[in-house]
């Protein structure tokens, strides 16, 4: 399996409400949200533990041209060569606690 999983997803609400469900969801799947994340950029990090060497999960957030707001999650190992499906469960996991607040979102392609 990769070492890097990415979704994009186009949610109808504002980007501030965008990012307190993404915040939120952070919380609820365990992640240390780090300091260093910004207005449009939300990282966090699950720790070394006896199962893994470690996850890092960034979001992006922009405004979409259409209206509402687009966020590209990405997860991705701290170390190592197989991720046994832990990234794509940690962008699956933020998204479906995003949407008991949101709804769904629509998915959307990412672009090249």
């Amino acid at each position: 399996m990769a070492r890097t999983h990415r979704q994009r997803r186009i949610y109808d609400q504002p980007q501030a409400e965008v990012r307190q469900a993404v915040e939120r969801a952070m919380y609820e799947l365990g992640l240390e949200i780090k300091p260093d994340s910004t207005e449009y950029e939300v990282r966090g990090v699950h720790s070394m533990s006896t199962l893994s060497w470690g996850e890092q999960v960034k979001v992006l957030l922009a405004t979409f041209p259409g209206g509402g707001t687009q966020v590209v999650a990405e997860s991705k190992l701290v170390f190592g060569f197989v991720d046994w499906g832990r990234n794509t469960s940690n962008v699956e996991g933020l998204f479906g606690s995003m949407a008991a607040l949101l709804g769904p979102g629509e998915a959307a392609p990412l672009e090249p």
